[in-house]
């Protein structure tokens, strides 16, 4: 269960949720927020309990944190935005286009992770 790996132990919680998948508009710790939990998402396999509810849960964080940040110009500038930017149109455009019931394809996966760690990279550098 997704929501066992974040240690929420009811998913239909409204606090808990608001404390874990809310922006903090800290662009820093908003995108680590996202990463954590894209990573968690397509990492899921078939039969996951919770996968349809947290698959939405994580669209609904990733155009959240696209909405907040995309019209910020120091954010727009940095490489961790253009990674992370084409990190969620990946795993979104799958969302889409199969639904949150199924799991990202494995083949797409060393793509999508190579663009999180990037991500992951620049922050670390303040980029």
């Amino acid at each position: 269960d997704p929501y066992a790996l974040i240690g929420m132990d009811n998913p239909d919680d409204g606090k808990s949720d608001k404390g874990e998948f809310y922006m903090k508009r800290t662009y820093r710790q908003d995108t680590y927020q996202v990463l954590k939990h894209m990573k968690i998402s397509a990492s899921l396999d078939k039969g996951t309990p919770n996968m349809e509810k947290w698959n939405k849960r994580v669209k609904e964080e990733m155009n959240d944190w696209v909405a907040l940040y995309r019209r910020q110009d120091a954010v727009v500038g940095r490489q961790s935005y253009y990674s992370l930017y084409s990190a969620v149109n990946t795993l979104a455009s799958h969302f889409t286009s199969y639904g949150p019931k199924f799991p990202f394809p494995s083949k797409r996966r060393p793509r999508f992770y190579e663009l999180v760690n990037q991500t992951e990279k620049y922050l670390e550098k303040g980029k």
